[in-house]
């Protein structure tokens, strides 16, 4: 049995871990949600839909602000 994956929509790639960090509105129909990996939610700084500013419209990608590190419980800078 082979473990189940996911799909990447930031590097575009398969993953063992996917992370909702956007989500896709549309007037009809179906919407839809981005997903990253864990390294690219790293790598590239993104905020994760549950941690994103309530301000911050969920249709678009929230980025952490440059060198701001996170603390040890979790926290950071957002923009």
């Amino acid at each position: 049995m082979s473990a189940r994956s996911s799909w990447c929509n930031t590097h575009r790639g398969p993953t063992e871990r996917a992370i909702a960090v956007a989500v896709i509105e549309v007037n009809s129909g179906p919407g839809g949600t981005v997903w990253s990996c864990p390294d690219c939610v790293a790598r590239y700084g993104i905020v994760p839909l549950d941690e994103q500013s309530p301000d911050h419209p969920a249709s678009r990608i929230q980025y952490r602000t440059p060198g701001t590190p996170r603390d040890a419980d979790g926290a950071s800078g957002v923009r």
